[in-house]
């Protein structure tokens, strides 16, 4: 067995019920690091034991980026359900970051400046950005038939926006 044996017989009974070896990998990772945390804390690792409390040291404790640290407690969330039916993430309204960075929006002469030196490919790419709004992604999934006969209105034909 593994340092945690509650962590792989529940990992044991998700690949009995069809889970992917890589998700079931994932799980164990994220578990791990979790319970890691609790344990250089001297905290409890039992799932009986864990609470609350131990939900917000891992939150404040795990150095990782919010969403990532997000996964890692629904997984832990996760576990603890399957081992003893208490789902401890509900309670804990731990209040995750619903605020967007604020947007930079290139200034008009900036823009003109760019075009000035830009070749026909670029310049499309910051017109489409700039006058229309689309991200980079949706910039490289912009294709041919995609721009109206006029060359002024993109997307479908029956969403076309004027540029």
């Amino acid at each position: 067995m593994q340092k945690y044996d509650t962590v792989e017989l529940w990992l044991d009974y998700l690949l009995k019920h069809k889970r992917k070896q890589t998700t079931i990998d994932s799980y164990r990772a994220y578990l791990n690091r979790c319970l890691d945390v609790l344990e250089d804390a001297g905290r409890t690792t039992d799932p009986c034991k864990i609470n609350e409390e131990d939900l917000f040291f891992i939150e404040t404790n795990l150095n990782v980026k919010e969403d990532t640290r997000r996964a890692y407690l629904k997984v832990l969330d996760q576990w603890l359900v399957w081992y003893n039916g208490e789902r401890i993430l509900d309670e804990c309204d731990i209040l995750w970051n619903t605020t967007t960075p604020d947007r930079l929006f290139i200034e008009e002469e900036d823009l003109q400046e760019l075009l000035k030196v830009a070749d026909e490919r670029d310049t499309l790419i910051l017109l489409l950005g700039a006058r229309m709004g689309l991200r980079r992604d949706e910039i490289a999934k912009t294709r041919y038939s995609d721009i109206g006969e006029d060359g002024k209105q993109i997307g479908r034909a029956s969403c076309r926006e004027r540029v």
